[in-house]
């Protein structure tokens, strides 16, 4: 993944989308140095764009061990309404031993989250941890939004045109003509996450698996740091896995899925799997056990990640 990246930004060196996307990389695999250069060309075309202030100062807090440092600070004093910023600043109170003002700071920024934000149970957690009392109802985020849902169901509804070689009355299924229209309209729009959806459904349901991939492939391409986009062609290639080998392509969808999201169930699983199959005990544990943070007590799942866990050591 990240040699892909870093070829295709030797011809494209101006691409702030996979400057950040190759940072988010490194910083999975806790490459800090590298993911901070990365950063820190994405910061140089875009110096004034908050997010990536607050995702340098993520990294350098990250790379300390969890101690927003000073220099963290300083980068997210430059997104003063990023919630990753917002969420650091209160961590670093809390370190500096103000507990009260990080527990109203991260209390305000969980009130404000939105339902299916990503990062609302982080929040929640940290909350917790300082012993306050959390607000409850907390959500996994859904894998596609509400939005989006909305707008794939407007594609379902286009009707497709009738198969001249059925005759009037018959059943048909009528799945080419529908392809070629989502073709048209990804060619048009490369950067409509619903229709490279809906192109990825529409192979499926006409069968062909190999055009699905391609497809959420090429979607990939285009958007390299869309999740939904990850998650769906991540699963198209789950569906391909035969035995325990996990394929290479595979595990880089997985890498890609963890740098924009660290909590994703899926591929914290997968890349522990990956890990310990190479003999990466270490790595393996690290994955699996924030895996097993966000798995419900007593459950089936939980009891045989611990087994997993055990036989590490």
């Amino acid at each position: 993944m990240a040699a892909t990246l870093k070829s295709q930004l030797q011809a494209a060196p101006n691409d702030v989308d996979n400057w950040v996307l190759l940072g988010r990389t490194f910083a999975s695999l806790e490459r800090w140095r590298d993911a901070r250069d990365a950063f820190s060309h994405a910061i140089a075309l875009q110096p004034d764009e908050p997010a990536l202030h607050a995702q340098m100062g993520e990294v350098l807090t990250l790379e300390a061990g969890g101690t927003v440092t000073a220099e963290a600070r300083a980068e997210f004093t430059r997104a003063p309404s990023d919630p990753r910023a917002r969420f650091y600043q209160a961590v670093a109170l809390a370190q500096a031993g103000d507990t009260a003002q990080a527990e109203r700071n991260l209390q305000a920024l969980a009130d404000e989250a939105p339902p299916q934000a990503a990062w609302r149970q982080l929040v929640l957690d940290e909350l917790r941890s300082l012993g306050a009392a959390a607000p409850s109802g907390a959500a996994s985020p859904p894998s596609i939004t509400e939005d989006l849902q909305n707008e794939l169901a407007k594609l379902d509804a286009v009707p497709s045109a009738p198969d001249p070689r059925v005759a009037p009355g018959a059943a048909t299924a009528p799945v080419g003509p529908r392809i070629g229209d989502l073709e048209d309209r990804v060619r048009a729009q490369p950067r409509d996450e619903a229709a490279w959806l809906a192109l990825g459904r529409a192979y499926q349901a006409e069968g062909n698996a190999a055009q699905a991939v391609a497809a959420l492939r090429r979607a990939n391409q285009a958007m390299p740091a869309d999740l939904n986009l990850l998650l769906a062609y991540g699963d198209l290639l789950a569906d391909g896995i035969k035995g325990d080998v996990l394929p290479a392509d595979f595990v880089g969808v997985m890498q890609q899925i963890n740098a924009l999201d660290p909590n994703q169930a899926d591929a914290l699983w997968y890349l522990g799997l990956a890990a310990a199959h190479r003999g990466d005990a270490h790595r393996a544990a690290k994955f699996w056990r924030r895996l097993l943070a966000e798995l419900p007590s007593g459950g089936k799942e939980r009891a045989s990640l611990q087994e997993r866990l055990d036989a590490l050591r």
